[in-house]
């Protein structure tokens, strides 16, 4: 079984003017992946697209509409939800930072586990 909650990726993107690395969970990935084949897409769109759960999806992107990160560009940058569907989504190409090696993984709250972790874990530990 892959518990691709605890997945990462290292992604090298080819737009940029320098290389960089960027460290991604497998949500974000996702979603970056869509912009291979879009200049822009609505929040709606991305979700539709990659399936993935609304938390999921909020707590990924959410990182990298960051404005200390800023791979993607938000229609409404102030604004740090993605509570409008029809908000616009594009790569930033204009993304510079002094590190080659970006961690863009968000990081889980302290407290209790998620439930769809819990549930996977429970899982894994099942079949072992």
């Amino acid at each position: 079984m892959w518990v691709y909650n605890h997945g990462h990726i290292m992604l090298e993107p080819t737009y940029l003017k320098k290389k960089y690395q960027l460290q991604l969970n497998v949500f974000q990935a996702s979603v970056l992946t869509l912009f291979n084949e879009h200049e822009q897409l609505t929040v709606a769109e991305c979700k539709e697209k990659t399936q993935v759960s609304e938390k999921q999806f909020n707590e990924s992107i959410l990182r990298l509409c960051n404005p200390k990160s800023k791979i993607i560009q938000k229609a409404r940058p102030k604004i740090p939800k993605l509570d409008d569907p029809n908000e616009i989504l594009k790569l930033n190409p204009a993304f510079e930072s002094p590190n080659i090696m970006q961690n863009l993984i968000p990081q889980p709250a302290l407290g209790k586990m998620p439930t769809d972790a819990e549930k996977n874990m429970t899982q894994v530990d099942n079949e072992i």
